[in-house]
């Protein structure tokens, strides 16, 4: 056994190894002390800046006699080596990366700190070997990363001892020599310019002499405990990682003595060789799973390492960027203000060191990268170009400003870079509609990695580096005119601030590595935000960026970025051309903004949410869309439409057209010639094309748009054909109809249903509402139309009179100009946008809406159910590639009228579909639909808010809350019961409901005017009712009060008497004409009675008989009463008691009756107040 070498041999040689070559150095560079020092001409500072140069000689001094160890002390080698085989062993390769990763930044950023006080030389020196040390901090991360290292990968070079076996060998470790070398020699260079041009003078000899003991005693304990002091930072950084010490066994370092005689990865070839320790131990293996703990501790270190190299890289920027500044000083204090330059200086130095930070770490090129893929994953490409065309906006806007205060080259440049950035920001927006980008596409240049497989792609990446470094440079030069006066002196406060600036921002930048998100992700992620709501958790974001770091085969971002695969098939003449309009001017932005986050609907997985728009587009779309339909041909090149839509359906290639022409626009008489004259070009322009198929959506195949789509008929030569799509829309709407109420429509052996539902059905004067109200009635529904225009519904109660002859039919069909006459059935089809709609619905009612826009999409009430009824949904399996435009709704709803197209385009033998819809075809139409996997979304009821109890059957006697009285108390007390979730019943005497308005005089009319009469919950709708109401007005609200909330009154019951029993009210009733009484039970009991219930008339005034023919309450003026009363104002026998509201009613009513003639005498306590009814 070989004897153990004793500890103090390798301590006395590092001892005098030291001393030998501190000598040496300090009698090279002239730092003997006694010798004469060189003359500064620059005068040594004092105060802190002397203290922070005394600081950093003593740190350089010491990390110079350090590395002059490493070099030249085989001792210091083999403790350094033996203890690498170690952590090697135990597969700790990030330690090792981290550990020196730290220790090369601290000695950068040293060196860098140094520039001030050092020769044009050394500064040279400097940077060359701060360039050197990240290039070996990048590389050793690579190494640790994959876990083995190549022939002259750092790792392998540090760790391994001096090969000299062959030619190649040798040459390496010449190599490793003079690298090593240098980077002492550097170092050397600043202790000596330190001495002799800082001015430290003899204070910097003595501080020399100190720390060359210190560091010997260092030295000399560290060969005596075998532990080098790498070897104890490595320890430490392992403590803090939370790994356990290695054992003693570990500490002896293994492989010291092992000689290498070659090996496969040294490449000596020598037979019989041992294999060299570090070769075998840093050759390629597999790398473990992702779960294991080692590779959780990787990701963790190699996070910490980026936000470290994102630092070092910062520094050794902004130390370039000082000195082609010529600023490398601390600089003076703050300017006391703040004016226009120095803000534009702060933000042209952090842009510039944004910009640097991106073309030179590879580490925030990773992020980005892999933000960027995500986003591309999920079709966001309009996102990532919103947020570049803003930054990039940013970005000219302060450059343009810089103008005045920048030199003649730097004015040059601004304006090249100007002019650059603006032709990235139109390829980028080209790139992001066309949702995909060539090789030297802005987008996939911007989000790519470098490619060198190609001499192609590698003069693609240099033309990558020339453009982002010149942009870059551009910042530089404006942060360099701003920084220096016209005389060449800094400007006062500006310096101070750069260098505050720069530590923020390597904090932030060191944030973006250690956090996994770059600045361009934070921006894009809020943007998101802004755009769509709340954005992805952070866990699976995480999980999307870990599974995005995984992709290693072929460049994910070429696949992204290259043209659809079906790109092919989707080109050539369409089938069908659909033409279509933005409904409301915030919703042209659906064609470039990416839909909101999908979100699921009750029992229905597949389907996203629709398109909405959010509170900004809202803002800003309604004056911007008095310019679109102008501005667009000239950013278009001519073109008016825009192609939203390009797929493959069922084998029918279908194009989407969006015609830039507003809603509001097709109705105002300064717009529509325009919106007219566009219709036709674009129909002569699908013709043009080869489409066989022209589908008319929306307001394009209204009846004053070209009669409707007949006028098009005429005007176009070719064999294409017009659709409006009506049919299969009524189709749509009928099944939707079927699906929402549950009914079972279909028809039985005598053509009709045995049930008769009543449906409410608005817009039924239209083409589709006409085909609708026909259809269901002749499935044997009954149907209440509305329609505004009365001549319309003459012409559809003709119409179904004759079907009711021709099939009859069991339906019945009634019409009505109000649409007041829907408060009172609970089963709506809407075919009209109303936005009185949304308040008429009653409570818990049900509807099915096929009018575009949608009058309930705005409404917030929560109790009643609602299906889109003029859509159908489609097969996603079907379409040749993922849908990019919608028309507004989910990604796999499409609009009936829309379909219609399609399904025509499938059958060439279908003519025209112009005119009225023939209520025949409407099933034809369906059932092909349904074969090319068409089908009726199914029926969501909306969720109520709250819990409602189910009413009362009327045999029941036991409820929660009783309300007697069915007069607007009763009623406004029961309604707002019913909305916070609580039932109750209410007990009416009286046949109807109407309280006590119909007990007063004929012809009143109250004084109070509408806005005042409200019930909660309804105010009275002004559409329907005058601003003064009659009492035959306000009991017709009454009613329609108690249909629109479904209350649940029980009428012609008497309350005669009631019973507390303490825990429940007893109420006894006669109901009807039935002598005997009832009880019914409650809980709560509620008296809405009012005080006119009876009226009162002074005994005083009877005769003695009791008769009192010739006195009249007001509650009994009508009729004969009234009549008697007008006779006797003739004769000047009337005499009214009092003067109030109704007195005063009665007197101008019976006047007028009575007319010049008349005469009433009025009998008043005190003169009342007489006001006008009327202002």
């Amino acid at each position: 056994m070989k004897p153990e070498q004793p500890a103090w041999v390798p301590a006395v040689l590092t001892a005098v190894t030291g001393c030998l070559g501190f000598g040496t150095l300090t009698w090279a560079f002239g730092l003997l002390p006694g010798e004469e020092l060189l003359q500064s001409s620059s005068v040594a500072p004092q105060g802190f800046i002397r203290k922070v140069m005394l600081v950093l000689f003593f740190h350089e001094t010491w990390v110079m006699l350090q590395h002059g160890n490493v070099l030249i002390n085989p001792f210091c080698q083999r403790l350094d080596r033996g203890y690498g085989i170690s952590m090697l062993r135990r597969g700790q390769h990030w330690v090792i990366a981290g550990v020196l990763v730290m220790y090369w930044a601290r000695e950068v950023v040293s060196m860098l700190l140094c520039l001030p006080y050092i020769s044009l030389h050394t500064q040279v020196a400097v940077f060359l070997s701060s360039i050197y040390h990240t290039l070996k901090m990048y590389n050793i991360c690579n190494d640790a990363d994959r876990k083995w290292s190549p022939t002259l990968g750092i790792m392998k070079i540090l760790i391994d001892h001096w090969h000299f076996d062959t030619l190649g060998q040798w040459v390496i470790s010449l190599l490793r020599v003079l690298l090593q070398g240098g980077d002492t020699m550097v170092h050397v260079l600043i202790v000596r310019d330190f001495v002799h041009v800082a001015g430290l003078g003899t204070e910097g000899l003595r501080l020399l002499e100190v720390t060359f003991f210190v560091w010997l005693a260092h030295a000399v304990l560290n060969q005596i405990a075998r532990k080098s002091t790498a070897t104890l930072v490595v320890e430490a950084w392992r403590r803090a990682l939370g790994f356990r010490s290695l054992p003693a066994e570990h500490h002896d370092h293994q492989g010291t003595g092992v000689p290498c005689a070659g090996s496969a990865a040294c490449g000596t070839g020598v037979r019989g060789a041992v294999p060299c320790v570090v070769c075998e131990l840093l050759r390629c293996q597999p790398r473990p799973s992702n779960s294991s703990p080692q590779v959780r501790a990787r990701r963790t270190n190699k996070e910490m390492l980026a936000a470290m190299f994102t630092a070092l890289i910062g520094s050794l920027m902004y130390a370039t960027i000082l000195f082609y500044a010529g600023t490398l000083q601390l600089g003076s204090g703050f300017a006391e203000h703040l004016s226009r330059y120095d803000l534009l200086f702060m933000h042209e130095a952090w842009v510039m060191l944004q910009h640097g930070n991106i073309l030179a770490n590879p580490f925030c090129q990773r992020l980005d990268r892999r933000y960027g893929v995500s986003m591309l994953r999920r079709r966001q490409h309009w996102v990532i170009a919103g947020v570049l065309v803003m930054y990039w906006s940013r970005e000219v806007v302060s450059m343009l400003l810089c103008l005045s205060a920048a030199s003649a080259t730097t004015r040059l440049a601004i304006l090249v870079s100007s002019a650059y950035h603006l032709v990235k920001m139109h390829s980028i927006c080209i790139d992001a509609q066309r949702q995909w980008s060539p090789t030297l596409g802005i987008m996939r240049i911007l989000i790519d990695h470098w490619h060198f497989e190609t001499f192609v792609q590698s003069v693609i990446s240099l033309m990558r580096v020339l453009l982002q470094g010149g942009d870059t440079f551009t910042h530089v030069m404006i942060v360099r005119d701003l920084l220096r006066r016209s005389d060449g002196s800094v400007e006062e406060g500006r310096l101070l601030a750069l260098h505050v600036l720069f530590v923020v921002w390597v904090l932030h930048a060191a944030l973006n590595q250690a956090t996994k998100k770059s600045t361009a992700t934070l921006i894009v992620e809020l943007w998101r935000s802004l755009l769509h709501g709340p954005t992805v958790s952070a866990d699976k974001a995480e999980k999307r960026m870990e599974t995005f770091s995984k992709v290693d085969c072929g460049c994910v971002v070429c696949q992204l970025l290259a043209p659809d695969n079906d790109s092919q098939q989707d080109t050539g003449p369409p089938d069908v051309v659909f033409l279509s309009h933005p409904a409301s001017p915030s919703s042209v932005f659906s064609l470039w903004w990416p839909s909101s986050p999908s979100c699921k609907r009750a029992g229905d997985s597949s389907v996203g949410s629709a398109w909405v728009p959010t509170w900004w587009m809202s803002l800003v779309a309604p004056p911007l869309s008095l310019f679109v339909p102008f501005l667009w041909p000239l950013l278009r090149a001519g073109s008016w439409i825009e192609v939203a839509e390009n797929v493959h359906y069922s084998g029918v290639h279908m194009q989407n057209w969006v015609l830039t022409c507003f809603g509001y626009q097709y109705v105002l008489w300064p717009f529509r010639k325009l919106v007219s004259a566009r219709i036709l070009r674009s129909a002569e322009l699908a013709e043009e094309t080869g489409a066989s198929v022209l589908c008319l959506g929306a307001l394009n195949k209204a009846e004053w748009m070209h009669n409707g789509g007949m006028g098009l008929l005429k005007k176009l030569t070719g064999t294409m054909r017009i659709v409006h799509g009506n049919t299969l829309t009524a189709a749509a709407v009928v099944e939707s109809a079927r699906s929402l109420f549950g009914l079972d429509l279909s028809e039985d052996a005598t053509g009709s249903i045995a049930v008769h539902p009543r449906f409410f059905l608005t817009g039924a004067s239209s083409k589709v509402g006409t085909a609708v109200a026909l259809r269901l009635l002749q499935l044997g529904v009954d149907v209440v139309a509305h329609s505004t225009d009365a001549a319309r519904l003459k012409k559809l109660e003709a119409k179904a009179q004759l079907l009711v002859k021709t099939t009859e039919t069991s339906g019945s069909l009634s019409v009505t100009t109000r649409l007041l006459d829907g408060v009172y059935e609970h089963r709506w089809i809407v075919g009209k946008h109303d936005q009185r709609v949304a308040g008429l619905l009653p409570f818990g009612a049900k509807a099915v809406v096929f009018s575009v826009p949608n009058p309930l999409d705005a409404s917030a009430r929560k109790d009643i159910a609602v299906v889109q009824g003029g859509t159908l949904r489609l097969d996603r399996k079907r379409l040749s590639k993922p849908r990019q435009f919608s028309n507004l709704l989910a990604h796999d709803d499409i609009y009936a009228c829309h379909a219609a197209g399609i399904v025509a385009a499938a059958n060439p033998s279908w003519k025209d579909e112009l005119g009225e819809v023939n209520i025949d075809d409407m099933a034809v139409q369906f059932e092909a639909a349904k074969d090319m996997g068409f089908w009726v979304p199914p029926a969501l009821p909306a969720s109520p808010c709250k819990e409602v109890v189910a009413p009362l059957s009327s045999s029941c006697r036991d409820a929660q809350i009783i309300v007697v009285g069915a007069g607007p108390s009763g009623l406004a007390v029961a309604a707002s019961l019913l909305q916070r979730g609580v039932h109750a019943i209410i007990l009416e005497r009286q046949d109807t409901v109407q309280g006590g308005w119909q007990d007063h005089f004929e012809g009143l009319t109250i004084t109070t005017r509408r806005s005042s009469l409200d019930l909660p919950g309804w105010p009275v709708p002004s559409s329907s009712f005058p601003d003064e109401l009659t009492c035959d007005d306000y009991i017709r609200y009454l009613k329609a009060y108690a249909a629109r909330f479904s209350l649940d009154i029980r009428l012609g019951i008497e309350v005669t008497s009631v019973e507390d029993q303490g825990h429940e009210w007893r109420v006894h009733v006669k109901e009807g004409s039935r002598k005997d009484v009832s009880t019914w039970t409650c809980s709560e009991l509620i008296f809405a009675t009012g005080k006119n219930c009876a009226p009162k008339v002074p005994r005083l005034w009877q005769r003695a008989d009791g008769s009192s023919s010739f006195m009249y309450h007001s509650s009994q003026l009508r009729g004969v009463a009234l009549q008697a009363a007008v006779e006797a104002a003739t004769k000047g026998e009337l005499l009214l008691v009092g003067f109030g509201n109704s007195a005063a009613d009665i007197c101008n009513l019976v006047l007028g009756c009575s007319g010049e003639a008349g005469v009433a005498h009025v009998a008043v306590r005190r003169v009342p107040p007489i006001m006008r009814r009327q202002w």
